[in-house]
């Protein structure tokens, strides 16, 4: 997982409601942090565009742009077939552990030095 998206799963317990839906909208397609302004993430996120500022800032950046900056440089080394870590109740949790375990044996055996 990525840096920028592991703090926001980490701290996503501690997020507001509100916060929870921009961290959601994060984990889901962190690209639209990259392609739209403040306005249209509250739109998207159904907050508003003060409340991706503060989440921004909540997570200890100086404002968007450096958030965006950060997610601009982990972008090219996220894995498209990444699952969301977040359960909703629509998710299938077994398909999730399947396909968390599948890409964690993947990983090991790449890493064993035969």
């Amino acid at each position: 997982m990525a840096e920028l998206a592991a703090k926001i799963a980490n701290a996503y317990p501690s997020f507001n409601k509100t916060a929870k839906l921009i961290a959601d909208a994060y984990l889901k397609d962190p690209a639209v942090f990259l392609n739209k302004n403040l306005k249209e993430l509250g739109s998207i996120t159904k907050t508003s565009g003060a409340s991706v500022l503060r989440f921004c800032k909540d997570l200890g950046f100086q404002g968007f742009k450096d958030f965006q900056i950060n997610c601009a440089k982990e972008a090219p080394t996220k894995p498209t077939n990444a699952v969301d870590a977040i359960i909703t109740e629509n998710d299938s949790v077994l398909y999730k552990l399947q396909v968390s375990f599948k890409k964690d044996i993947d990983d090991l055996g790449k890493s064993i030095d035969e």
